[in-house]
């Protein structure tokens, strides 16, 4: 239908280029209408004049180039707004993205919290003194390394749970070892009895629920200790 009147436009148009002179307006009544002469031949060669309306045409034509155009803003304005729904969706996503990355490299981060610790020297140590396991070829999450070994005591950063072993090779008949928790003997360890050059070996595994500030550490009763591979103590936050 567009294309019929479109046809129908370019024709009038054309015939009003070549007869411009013969456009003329006439009102009746406050009513006016545009219309245009077409000079006319009969059979009998006489001249005859045609007077056409083109009012209603002319009405079509700027309706239908209306139409065209709020159609063409309309599909613009939606290709826009889809545009930038798009993008805002994007970077919303990218957002979210970003900051479920951040939260769980933050609570690994948080569960990550690990020591092994050796003793270095061979050496007699002196009733209820605290062992100091400061040759630390491994820890993560541990910010305070440094005091953990000037003084052998853990203090605990993150809370959680923590499993605790530690190992010693004495060669002390009947030797003792405790774990202390603030101050509160939480476990006691009693290697072996035996007779001289003998060198025994034994390990503890215990569980415990830490607050931050806790501090955790090991303390004999007085015994001829190992050192190197032979002697450790282990910290693991496993919750």
């Amino acid at each position: 239908m567009a294309f019929m009147v479109l046809h129908e436009c370019a024709i009038f148009i054309f015939i009003i280029s070549l007869n411009k002179n013969v456009i003329a307006n006439s009102c009746e009544n406050d009513n006016c209408k545009t219309a245009i002469d077409l000079p006319l031949i009969t059979k009998l060669n006489a001249p005859l004049k045609a007077e056409l309306d083109i009012s209603g045409l002319t009405t079509q034509l700027k309706e239908l180039i209306e139409n065209e155009v709020k159609q063409a803003v309309s599909v613009a304005m939606k290709d826009l707004a889809e545009n930038i729904v798009d993008k805002r969706t994007q970077s919303a996503l990218e957002n979210s993205q970003t900051y479920n990355n951040r939260t769980i490299t933050s609570f690994l981060q948080d569960m990550e919290v690990a020591i092994t610790a050796f003793y270095p020297r061979i050496e007699t140590v002196r009733s209820n003194s605290i062992l100091k396991f400061d040759s630390v070829p491994f820890s993560i999450g541990i910010n305070n390394l440094s005091t953990f070994k000037s003084t052998g005591k853990f203090q605990c950063e993150k809370r959680g749970i923590y499993m605790i072993s530690v190992s010693i090779l004495s060669e002390t008949n009947g030797a003792i070892f405790n774990i202390y928790l603030n101050g509160n003997q939480i476990s006691a360890t009693h290697i072996a009895e035996h007779g001289a050059d003998h060198w025994h070996t034994c390990t503890v595994v215990i569980a415990r629920q830490l607050q931050i500030s806790d501090s955790l550490w090991v303390q004999t009763s007085g015994i001829y200790i190992h050192s190197g591979l032979f002697s450790c103590f282990t910290i693991i936050k496993v919750k």
